[in-house]
């Protein structure tokens, strides 16, 4: 059950051969854990045992006992080098509390939970990256279980997950520095931006609370409602890119009544989107997604269509009163008129 990080720097082979060293790891009961890696003495500052990130065969270790670690030179060759071994960073991170992770060991990595419920949307976003050397990646993963990842990145500067409707239980955070590399970072989980929007025409203000979290929302609707959906007073921090993007969806997926359409801020007040005649009774799903790494505040506003009936020779006053608002207006005519 122990999460450790093995790392190896330092490594020296004289002669040099391409290849470098070769390293694995024998298990108490004699069975190689996680296969033979390979570590090239040009990787500064040296290798950890993950297998380039893409396997990490010294989480949940598997048995209690002695594991044996066996290094050797591809050729005849002779070799100096330095061996850490190091316990995994294991914090837990609460909502809304950013949590500094000081990877002071070479190879140290973290393994941080948390706990959501069932149906949960939360963010998780990776900032204020130092690393020694300076510009060394560090892999960001999010774990369901041991094994199971469910996002995965690698990053210099930051990273935002948007993992949503997740299933109840406790996740965890990988962050794994790249050539045995040491650093800092910060991560904050945060709890989801959204909730159920009004349809008679109220406006509603929401902001994000870190860089690249996408903001997620319901409505109810009736099959053949006519409604106006609008996004204005949109800024964005920083502000480059320049725009968001908006998805509408009917309940149990399907077309989208809007698909990835764009709306800058450039755009004033805001962009507005006509979901005619929506095919479907029951939950439909908003989404505005952040583009870049920058926080969003926004209104939306969801209104019916106004309606009335054109008879000819009598204007019509119309009130369209509150963001993007539309009117849905009908007239009867003959054959030919």
């Amino acid at each position: 059950g122990d999460d450790v990080s093995l790392a190896i720097t330092n490594l020296a082979l004289t002669p040099n051969p391409p290849s470098g060293i070769s390293w694995s790891i024998i298990r108490p009961d004699g069975y190689q854990l996680g296969g033979s890696t390979i570590c090239s003495a040009s990787v500064t500052p040296g290798c950890t045992k993950d297998s380039n990130l893409n396997d990490s065969p010294l989480l949940n270790l598997p048995l209690t006992g002695t594991y044996k670690v066996i290094v050797g030179p591809q050729g005849a060759a002779t070799m100096s080098f330095s061996l850490t071994l190091s316990q995994d960073l294991a914090t837990a991170l609460t909502a809304g509390t950013p949590l500094n992770v000081n990877l002071d060991a070479p190879g140290r990595q973290g393994f941080l939970p948390f706990t959501v419920t069932a149906g949960q949307t939360v963010a998780v976003h990776l900032s204020s990256l130092a690393m020694t050397p300076a510009g060394k990646a560090v892999g960001f993963r999010v774990y369901r279980s041991y094994g199971e990842i469910i996002a995965n990145a690698s990053a210099t500067t930051s990273a935002t997950f948007n993992l949503t409707n997740l299933t109840a239980g406790t996740y965890s955070v990988f962050l794994a520095p790249r050539d045995a590399a040491m650093g800092t970072a910060q991560l904050t989980l945060v709890n989801a931006v959204g909730g159920a929007l009004s349809g008679g025409g109220a406006t509603q203000s929401f902001a994000t609370t870190v860089p690249q979290q996408h903001a997620y929302f319901t409505f109810s609707a009736t099959a053949g409602d006519d409604l106006g959906f609008a996004i204005t007073n949109l800024v964005l921090t920083p502000s480059t890119p320049n725009y968001v993007r908006l998805w509408v969806s009917p309940p149990g997926g399907g077309n989208a009544l809007v698909s990835g359409a764009s709306c800058a801020v450039t755009s004033t007040p805001g962009c507005a989107f006509a979901l005619l005649n929506v095919p479907t009774t029951g939950t439909y799903n908003v989404t505005v997604e952040s583009m870049g790494q920058s926080t969003m505040t926004f209104d939306l506003t969801l209104s019916p269509d106004v309606t009335g009936a054109l008879t000819f020779g009598t204007p019509l006053a119309v009130t369209l009163d509150v963001p993007g608002e539309q009117a849905w207006l009908s007239f009867t005519a003959s054959a030919g008129q």
